[in-house]
């Protein structure tokens, strides 16, 4: 059981959010479920303008599979998270909405020091529109552990000049890496997808570059410089690569 306040201001989008939520999670094994429900109240402002108010008692399922050799070094296997949440007009919301996500990591040896990691995720909110919907139920994309070279969640539905969360989700990723010892390695990847509240809206934006993988005991702390075909700018960027 949790509560939740939160104030941010993020890609020219001011948010003010209060939440209180109950899960209850089931260990099986390589499977975990995570069951509850959340209420939040959201006042969202894009580029300075008026304060808009958005609703949603949610109940929220999650599913993650976890097949891997180490979770906090993996070198082969995979894991699949599954997300569903709902609201209803009806019940203490703003918009009928169904959130779908779905993420997919895989770790695929190629030699005993040459390894492929692929990911691809996909989430979709089926609503009549993003209005009354409460940014946690909406997609944005960029950043680590998304389309690297773009700042993080830069990628998203437009109002104004202000980057807000829309109903679509698509984002692939493609990464080499060589170690040459026992704790480094280097890495080349590639990283494709956008976020948007149509899906023809939906475009293929580009981020790759080139990183460093040290393994720690935490699990592998990846540095990167990535550049995005749009942006033009290389960007630095941390994240830890466990199979979470």
């Amino acid at each position: 059981v949790g509560v939740l306040a939160e104030n941010e201001s993020n890609q020219g989008l001011d948010t003010r959010r209060g939440a209180v939520a109950g899960y209850r999670q089931l260990i099986f094994k390589e499977t975990e479920y995570r069951l509850g429900i959340s209420y939040q109240v959201e006042q969202s402002r894009a580029d300075g303008g008026e304060w808009a108010l958005s609703r949603a008692l949610a109940p929220v399922a999650e599913f993650a599979w976890r097949r891997v050799d180490d979770v906090l070094n993996p070198t082969r296997g995979g894991v699949l998270n599954v997300k569903l949440a709902g609201g209803a007009k009806a019940v203490l919301s703003d918009q009928n909405f169904l959130k779908a996500y779905a993420q997919y990591q895989h770790w695929l040896p190629l030699s005993p020091v040459d390894q492929l990691l692929l990911r691809a995720e996909a989430g979709r909110t089926f609503a009549p529109s993003r209005d009354g919907i409460p940014e946690d139920f909406l997609f944005r994309a960029g950043g680590s552990k998304s389309v690297r070279g773009y700042e993080y969640e830069s990628l998203g539905a437009r109002d104004g000049d202000a980057v807000v969360g829309g109903r679509y989700l698509l984002t692939a990723s493609v990464e080499y890496v060589r170690w040459f010892s026992a704790a480094w390695g280097g890495a080349l990847f590639l990283d494709v997808g956008d976020a948007a509240d149509e899906r023809g809206d939906l475009r293929a934006n580009k981020g790759y570059g080139v990183g460093v993988r040290w393994r720690t005991p935490a699990g592998p702390l990846a540095i990167d410089v990535a550049s995005a075909d749009r942006a033009r700018k290389a960007r630095l960027v941390f994240s830890v690569a466990v199979a979470f």
